[in-house]
């Protein structure tokens, strides 16, 4: 069984366990709990030995006499799970690997956003001192232009006042 046959064929009246022990024993084992079993036995042939064997791990049980093609017809379709089995475990280990890129994709993609947003927020705060800088600006200018207006209007009535003093008095 270690080396992995397609299928195996298993008599439950054996001389040291009998079959039920063996399948049970294979289909607890990693390594050959995916062999499918067939039961196959000329003793065990009640309805309630099929249902032990079939609980105890066993794909099929045939009772003997077999008919030629019922065996074949079994092995075939027990090949056919075997390989269905196979597949669904390729398709599984691969949905497995998708899944796992995905993440690191997933979380690739969580690190960009993390990082653009902090970057956008640094511009934004960026963008805010320099509107406050610049509305300060422009305060600063409304001032110094209305105190030079006002110095200059000042200075202009100053001196239309002195020279409408000195006219009236000429």
């Amino acid at each position: 069984a270690r080396n992995q046959p397609a299928l195996i064929t298993l008599d439950i009246n054996l001389p040291d366990k009998d079959g039920y022990e063996i399948c049970r024993e294979l289909k607890e084992d990693p390594v050959t709990r995916d062999i499918p079993v067939l039961h196959i036995s000329a003793s065990y042939v009640e309805a309630t030995d099929r249902a032990r064997g079939l609980e105890g791990g066993a794909d099929a049980y045939l009772a003997e006499p077999v008919n030629r093609l019922e065996l074949l017809a079994t092995v075939k379709a027990l090949l056919r799970m075997r390989q269905a089995q196979r597949e669904a475990r390729f398709k599984a280990a691969e949905a497995e690997v998708a899944r796992k890129q995905l993440q690191d994709a997933n979380e690739s993609l969580e690190s960009r956003v993390r990082l653009r947003t902090a970057e956008l927020e640094r511009e934004r705060r960026d963008v805010q001192d320099l509107s406050s800088q610049l509305l300060q600006a422009q305060e600063d200018e409304r001032r110094r232009i209305s105190r030079e207006l006002h110095d200059g209007t000042g200075q202009l009535l100053v001196a239309l006042t002195l020279n409408l003093s000195r006219l009236k008095a000429e």
